[in-house]
């Protein structure tokens, strides 16, 4: 069989194989996402889903609301070993944000303010509906980490808790399953 006749022959094959080896490969492996009840946040955002994105070069959230409330989002990320960060909305009434980085996740023994982190973007919906927070990996231990693991806290525009996720068993604030970097 001629090189041309043989390379036509297993064209068929070859792309059965890729389809094969892709469909197999677990897509989500560096995604989690959490959702939470409808009309459970008491008097502020109302989570209703939760989506992180452990990617290379971002770690990416976007929280789902049921309804355009004024008020805080705040994703913390955690890492296995040392500090972590929280990625924090304040939106107020008139749609407009104030957006900042926390150098702790709510697993840290330490609290830390504010730290700064280039690049760090949000974008919430026209409609209020959601909240995309974009933190780039070197605002995280320089880049160097790997999995990562969430819980998100929402505040009614006076501070007080209004809604969180996940819940463990007993309706508490629990944090989400390891999710590898990508």
């Amino acid at each position: 069989m001629t090189p041309r006749r043989l390379a036509a022959a297993s064209l068929p094959f070859s792309l059965a194989l890729a389809v094969t080896v892709a469909t197999a490969l677990p897509a989500s492996a560096r995604t989690s996402a959490v959702t939470d009840p409808t009309g459970d946040a008491g008097g502020g955002p109302d989570v209703t889903r939760v989506v992180v994105a452990n990617r290379a070069h971002a770690v990416v959230a976007h929280v789902s609301l049921a309804a355009v409330e004024r008020g805080h989002v705040i994703v913390s990320i955690d890492r296995r070993h040392g500090q972590g960060r929280s990625l924090v909305s304040l939106r107020g009434a008139d749609g407009s944000t104030r957006d900042f980085v926390l150098g702790a996740a709510f697993t840290d023994e330490r609290p830390a303010g504010r730290v700064s982190c280039g690049g760090f973007r949000v974008t919430w919906q026209e409609d209020g509906s959601g909240v995309t927070m974009r933190m780039p990996s070197r605002c995280l231990h320089h880049g160097a980490f790997g999995a990562v693991r969430f819980s998100v806290l929402t505040e009614a525009g006076s501070g007080a808790d209004a809604d969180y996720a996940p819940q463990d068993r007993q309706g508490e604030l629990s944090s989400s399953a390891w999710i590898p970097r990508g």
